[in-house]
């Protein structure tokens, strides 16, 4: 032993040591700047990722052999031991601690890991819950949005308030979209289209009038500025939903439905994130729904072998709004309806709201535009969220480790916002609104916790607002797959490959909806221990459409299954249509 001992060199070269750290500090100075990854492969995040890791082994790695220079050869081994003892101690009791995380289910009611046909493997070492909140994202700075000076107001649906104490300002309106060309929509040319479509003047008045229905606006003084974003009710909707409402009137009399009853749909897509880190990382939001749940005016359900169909947005999304598969041909994605075009045309006031600059028809469908009585993402666009030449950095964008702050509001809260407003000015008329948040779509998991407090606001918002809308409507909380960045996911973990296959559905509906239809209530209990898939979220929300006017509507896929009127059969996933590679099942 002591012959191997001194063939440690005393002390390391120098020269080599400082060879290697500036080697590595260029490397990552590279991976930092580099703009060549696509957002599609989310190689910026990964290279950032292992070089944070890289540095913490260097830094284990310095401590140890700084202590066997500088310790008696026992006490390093015993130093050495002790503390490999007690970090292991504590890795094993957080794994105990976290043993439930991955079955854990609302009202009590946990995942059947074990079910015909779909057993879903329990992770013994469940890696995505071993760090706690924070622990990977620590180094990312403050969670909490700097304050910025309030210059700007809506006093009415025509006039804006302005306080720059007698300075000019500058108001921005952005362009409506639905005048938008099919070029415009395109992914690569939305960002600039929307920035070059907006109007900007400047005003030293300190009441600005705006044109009819504007919802979207800037307002900046000197290096104050404002985003401000309401929901105005329009003429022209009301006049277009009243003409397609009146048309339905005969079958809903032949049918003996009241149209009063018509249930309004609300979707909160929150993108990346699994069922079990929706408790992990909402907590206040998951109590939230477990007391309005006892409460007895709504019921909420959760599908809890909800499964995706693919590891990314893009094969989900188009699952989930349009009904289609990754093997539907281009004229399939181009020709079809989105359920929220579905809504429009039955009469409903449809609204879509989304925290990244995109227009989801362009980017998903290609060459085809949809149609939206309210679509906001314009405010969106604008740098200081999506920036102009590298919109998928670490710091900043879309795909930020750090918080989504949009001058001094979290840009979650505007969606909210909108979303309340929106259901409210249109109170005496069915509505379907679709609010997507990117929040769950960086590599640390942590940023979706800075929505925790808010949505359990919204939420409570819903509930005991001027007019309840859990009362008259239902409210989905739903996610395309689990996360698909990070540490966990590229080193293959187990559990983290489960998780991205299994994202989140939440649903609640009113319970005097459910007594008048004690059959659609039983069925939901029933599927949800069942495996079910974006299609089958897709058929279901067809079926609500005037429910329960079309109870015949035929399933656009074979197989899709709406889980409000059917019982899902034991089937594999490929009987769900589940790709092998996405399959999570055993």
């Amino acid at each position: 032993m002591n012959d191997l001992i001194q063939l440690i060199p005393d002390k390391p070269k120098l020269s080599n040591g400082l060879s290697f750290l500036i080697s590595f500090f260029i490397y990552l100075f590279m991976v930092l700047q580099d703009q060549s990854y696509t957002p599609q492969r989310h190689g910026a995040i990964n290279a950032l990722l292992f070089s944070l890791t890289l540095i913490i082994i260097l830094v284990i790695n310095f401590s140890i052999l700084l202590c066997y220079k500088n310790l008696p050869f026992s006490r390093f081994l015993f130093n050495l031991f002790s503390i490999s003892v007690i970090i292991f101690i504590i890795i094993m009791a957080r794994f105990m601690y976290i043993h439930s995380d991955f079955i854990h289910g609302f009202g009590g009611k946990d995942l059947e890991p074990n079910r015909e046909s779909c057993n879903l493997p329990y992770p013994a070492f469940n890696f995505m819950g071993l760090v706690p909140y924070r622990g990977l994202s620590f180094w990312a700075g403050s969670t909490v949005c700097p304050q910025v000076k309030r210059i700007a107001s809506f006093i009415d649906d025509s006039t804006l308030k302005v306080d720059c104490r007698g300075k000019e300002a500058t108001v921005t309106r952005f362009p409506t979209l639905n005048h938008f060309s099919l070029s415009d929509r395109l992914n690569d040319n939305f960002q600039n289209s929307v920035l070059l479509k907006s109007i900007s003047t400047t005003t030293r008045d300190e009441r600005v009038l705006l044109p009819p229905n504007t919802e979207e606006v800037t307002v900046q003084c000197g290096q104050d500025k404002n985003t401000l974003i309401r929901s105005v009710r329009s003429s022209e909707v009301l006049k277009r939903v009243k003409s397609l409402r009146k048309q339905k009137s005969k079958s809903f009399k032949k049918n003996g439905i009241n149209p009063s009853n018509v249930l309004n749909v609300v979707i909160l897509n929150f993108d990346a994130v699994s069922r079990p880190h929706f408790y992990r990382r909402l907590p206040k939001a998951g109590e939230r729904l477990e007391e309005i749940n006892r409460k007895g005016v709504t019921s909420v359900f959760e599908m809890k072998r909800f499964h995706a169909v693919g590891i990314t947005t893009i094969p989900n999304s188009r699952a989930m709004y349009l009904g289609l598969s990754s093997n539907d041909d281009e004229d399939s994605y181009r020709t079809s309806v989105p359920i929220w075009e579905d809504y429009y045309q039955n009469g409903y006031v449809t609204a879509l709201i989304d925290n990244s600059c995109l227009d989801w028809s362009g980017k998903y469908q290609k060459e085809r535009s949809s149609l939206v009585d309210h679509h906001v993402v314009g405010p969106f666009c604008q740098p200081e969220v999506h920036p102009l030449h590298n919109p998928y950095g670490n710091w900043n964008g879309p795909f930020s480790v750090r918080r989504r702050c949009l001058h001094g509001r979290y840009s979650h809260s505007y969606l909210f916002d909108y979303t309340l407003g929106f259901l409210r000015n249109y109170h005496d008329q069915p509505r379907f609104v679709l609010a997507q948040f990117n929040e769950g779509h960086e590599g640390t998991g942590d940023v979706i916790g800075t929505v925790d407090d808010d949505l359990a606001k919204f939420l409570t918002e819903l509930e005991t607002g001027r007019e309840s809308v859990l009362n008259n409507s239902v409210v989905f909380i739903v996610s395309d797959h689990g996360l698909h960045m990070g540490l966990f996911f590229m080193l293959g973990m187990r559990s983290a490959r489960i998780e991205n296959g299994l994202p989140t559905w939440f649903m609640s509906f009113p319970n005097w909806f459910l007594r008048d239809n004690p059959r659609v209530h039983d069925i939901i209990l029933n599927n949800e221990q069942a495996l079910v898939t974006p299609y089958d979220l897709y058929e279901t929300l067809r079926g609500l459409i005037d429910f329960p006017l079309f109870p015949n509507i035929k399933p656009r896929r074979p197989n899709s299954v709406r889980v409000i009127d059917e019982v899902v059969p034991p089937r594999n996933c490929d009987e769900a249509g589940i790709p092998s590679h996405a399959c999570r099942c055993s």
